[in-house]
């Protein structure tokens, strides 16, 4: 997987998030908006599985070939994830302020670790953070074992199950199971990075297979969405998360998407996520969510060149905070 072709995959996904969260300001009436209602519903937490999976991968993958990896894992992956997210927290709470909203005390407290929001999309980042808590000890005890790469799927598998237990008691019921019923596709892509090369390998060899495996996928993913549609269980809806996320790997081994346009937004899919909001929030205060396609437009317009602007906030931050000179003064 190249990073221009899951750039461009992130870029696609993040405009998908950022219309699902449109539709929560709009007013459906018209047919047109019904369809962009059902779309959004048929899609559903599947908008996320691919950012879980690509991470999962990405980490095994630095974890395989980059020898000090561990050594920065902690500042790189949680530091710096939950710095960035609490500057944004910031945003919002200062709009909040400015707008006169007020929230109870334990909102402000647990705000600036997502279990909690003041506006803003808060429970994918919670989940981040949570998921490379877990990892960083999976990491560390398999880096004691011959087989590093194994060890450290298993032991992040294990961990992000326990977690996803914990998940479903803390936030049981209703809209709590998008908190937990996409977590595995993270250790899943972990599983695609250990075995990827082989994969490969074997579909040059016998290009059949790689045809015959994705037909497979695909049946996959239609029982279980069918199953899902059946019983409406959670541990459903979380294979069918992680079968999607691999039939959407599939397809891109046999169909390149990799468009300029794409891989920008990519690159700024995380600020995305976490600003879309602000301009959304800011301009319902002021009525304009009435007007669909002018709160639509806007939306777009305000958000894309904020969260380019975020980008290169908290890149100077991360300069200013985290380069090897700092880090020797500190």
């Amino acid at each position: 997987m190249g990073t221009a072709q899951t750039g461009s995959i992130k870029g696609i996904f993040a405009m998908i998030i950022l219309f699902s969260h449109l539709r929560s300001y709009l007013t459906v009436t018209a047919p047109a908006d019904l369809l962009y209602c059902t779309v959004l519903d048929l899609i559903g937490q599947l908008m996320v599985t691919l950012f879980f999976f690509y991470s999962g991968y990405g980490i095994l993958e630095s974890f395989r070939h980059k020898p000090d990896y561990m050594g920065s894992f902690f500042k790189n992956r949680i530091l710096k994830t939950l710095l960035h997210f609490d500057m944004a927290v910031l945003l919002f709470l200062i709009l909040s302020l400015l707008l006169g909203q007020t929230y109870p005390p334990k909102t402000y407290l647990l705000c600036w670790v997502g279990w909690t929001s003041l506006g803003n999309s808060n429970w994918f980042i919670f989940d981040m953070l949570a998921l490379y808590l877990v990892t960083w000890p999976a990491l560390l005890l398999s880096g004691r074992t011959r087989r590093k790469p194994l060890w450290a799927c298993l032991l992040t598998t294990a961990f992000s199950l326990i977690l996803w237990v914990v998940l479903r008691e803390l936030r049981s019921g209703g809209w709590g199971t998008i908190w937990y019923n996409t977590i595995l596709c993270y250790p899943l892509g972990m599983w695609y990075s250990l075995v990827r090369e082989r994969l490969d390998d074997l579909w040059q060899r016998r290009k059949g297979l790689s045809w015959l495996s994705l037909f497979l996928v695909i049946i996959c993913f239609v029982g279980c969405a069918l199953l899902y549609r059946r019983t409406g269980r959670v541990t459903v809806y979380s294979l069918y998360a992680c079968v999607f996320s691999l039939l959407i790997v599939l397809i891109t081994t046999k169909v390149k998407v990799d468009n300029p346009i794409l891989r920008w937004l990519g690159e700024i899919s995380f600020s995305i996520y976490i600003l879309q909001r602000l301009p959304m929030i800011l301009m319902e205060h002021f009525g304009l969510a009435r007007y669909n396609l002018l709160f639509a437009v806007l939306s777009i317009a305000l958000t894309l060149p904020l969260a380019w602007g975020f980008n290169k906030l908290y890149a100077l931050v991360d300069r200013r905070l985290f380069s090897p000179r700092q880090l020797q003064k500190v």
